[in-house]
């Protein structure tokens, strides 16, 4: 028992830290990790492969801008 609500804090605390863009000659930039289990399709709903401009969200991140 103790093993499993272990385990259950240890991905609570996981799941819940935000993604941290890293920012580079004025531009932020998020880890590939953040992204893990999006198919291309769920990215190209939401961003523009032409421009690779984004609007909405991906998971639980806001990639708008």
């Amino acid at each position: 028992m103790f093993s499993r609500a272990f385990l259950l804090v240890i991905t609570t605390m996981v799941v819940s830290i935000p993604a941290k863009a890293v920012e580079v000659d004025g531009r932020e930039w998020l880890q590939p990790m953040e992204f893990l289990n999006l198919s291309w399709l769920d990215v190209a709903a939401i961003c523009d492969s032409n421009t690779g401009a984004c609007n909405g969200m991906l998971g639980a991140i806001d990639v708008t801008g």
